[in-house]
């Protein structure tokens, strides 16, 4: 199972327990006025009438019943919201198992590549126009002219200006800066998919494993396939760690053994 059918299996148990939470809640508040509804509002208790025992009892339904929806209630929000936070998750998130990875990713970099230049633009306009402030309707009428751009669509840069009380310009250099990490990130991820995609088919190549073995005694794993669970039990034990792709531990008679019979 990739990761991102394990989250979309996590937010639809969220829903489903939200979705029960609501229920209960509102069966819950249900019962809670159902118990108190054949008593006048404002009526008090009249005690040592034959009322007493019966009206007492009712409000006492009605209590545990209102006390009860508010948990559910509470329950269904806190369920609610981090299914949304996993819905929002999957919608912004490349996952590198993704059928699609390298190509979301490319699509990923086009779009920071092109914000990043689009600030740069920005604010190269605004220096050649005299750095104006942001209330200075004149001075970024010029920069927008520069740009061959409506006055309107900088509106985001001249509050962003008026917002930095450093007085940096419409975009701070660690804008730039930031964007260009992320597109590093990017592109280091899409080396990483494509070398654990060549790894796998040699995997699968070779029937399934491959065992490469390196200086100081170490030793590779490569699965075409995600193990069985003994498999993994059997490497963690080895001391053997996962990383880009591959299972990396301290090569034994006893592991090469086992992985060979396994195979």
């Amino acid at each position: 199972m990739s990761r991102r059918e394990r989250m979309e299996r996590r937010l639809e148990r969220r829903l489903n327990w939200g979705n029960r939470a609501t229920a209960e809640a509102e069966h819950r508040s249900q019962a809670a006025s159902a118990a108190v509804e054949g008593i006048p509002f404002g009526q008090p208790i009249l005690v040592g009438h034959h009322s007493e025992r019966r009206h007492r009892r009712a409000l006492e339904r009605s209590d545990r019943n209102m006390t009860a929806a508010c948990a559910a209630d509470a329950r269904s929000q806190r369920h609610h919201q981090v299914a949304s936070t996993l819905a929002a998750r999957l919608e912004s998130t490349v996952f590198s198992d993704d059928p699609d990875a390298l190509e979301a990713l490319q699509e990923k970099i086009i779009k920071l590549e092109g914000k990043r230049d689009a600030i740069k633009a920005v604010n190269s306009a605004w220096r050649k126009a005299g750095k104006p402030k942001a209330d200075d309707q004149e001075g970024w009428t010029r920069v927008a002219v520069t740009l061959g751009v409506e006055l309107q669509v900088l509106a985001s840069a001249r509050l962003n200006q008026a917002r930095d009380f450093m007085d940096r310009g419409p975009y701070p250099t660690y804008v730039s800066t930031n964007l260009g990490a992320n597109i590093r990130r990017c592109q280091e991820r899409m080396k990483s998919i494509q070398t654990r995609a060549e790894r796998q088919a040699k995997a699968t190549a070779a029937g399934g494993v491959v065992l490469t073995s390196h200086e100081g005694g170490y030793l590779e794993v490569t699965f075409a396939e995600k193990p069985s669970r003994n498999v993994l039990e059997r490497l963690k034990a080895a001391n053997f760690h996962w990383s880009n792709g591959s299972w990396f531990g301290k090569s034994s008679d006893d592991i090469l053994t086992y992985l060979k019979v396994e195979r």
